[in-house]
């Protein structure tokens, strides 16, 4: 860049001219008034001001990540059909049931839990002990969502740990009814913010 002053050459990006030391680029309104004296305290309360905005803003992509996430595609998923694929192929279907609604707690929370694949694997190496986790853990973060978006909460910990509890010791059909319920409330939660 040239300087407009003294044709010294300059960097593209540079704001003052190296030899001279004259303007480069056009003043904003921001650096046009003359502070006098108290120049950095205006510019702090300036940049305060905008990390205000700024957090604002965040807040309210944090309430509304899940109505812009969630209106692109439809996540809503039929009990009948994963109940019957899961009887159908022996439990098998479950653990791809339960990552699913992992995945989907992990998208509706906004945080970095839960690990589904993780907790899948586990529940597999486990032999299901860590379902009694699963069962306290994400009934929490789908109260955490409904709470967010407006609706009742389930407050189905304790159903779920229970059911999971004595589904250790044999009494099939406890984990599928645990993913149905919390997958009913999932469904509940997509309906609404598919709604808005």
């Amino acid at each position: 860049m040239q300087c407009p002053h003294c044709n010294a050459e300059n960097r593209e990006d540079a704001r003052f001219c190296t030899q001279c030391g004259g303007r480069l680029t056009p003043e904003s309104p921001e650096e046009s008034i003359d502070w006098g004296p108290y120049r950095s305290v205006f510019q702090s309360v300036h940049r305060l001001r905008h990390e205000e905005v700024d957090e604002v803003a965040r807040q309210e992509l944090t309430e509304d990540h899940l109505r812009h996430r969630t209106l692109a595609s439809e996540k809503e998923r039929s009990l009948a059909w994963s109940i019957i694929l899961t009887l159908l192929t022996c439990g098998i279907y479950g653990f791809v049931w339960l990552y699913k609604i992992g995945d989907d707690l992990r998208m509706l929370s906004g945080k970095d839990e839960p690990h589904a694949g993780l907790d899948v694997f586990l529940t597999l190496v486990t032999c299901k002990v860590w379902d009694v986790y699963i069962a306290y853990r994400y009934p929490q973060l789908i109260d955490d969502i409904e709470r967010r978006v407006g609706l009742p909460e389930s407050h189905l910990s304790t159903v779920c740990v229970i059911l999971a509890l004595f589904g250790l010791w044999k009494v099939y059909g406890l984990g599928l009814i645990n993913l149905a319920l919390l997958q009913n409330e999932l469904n509940k939660i997509w309906r609404s913010l598919n709604r808005s």
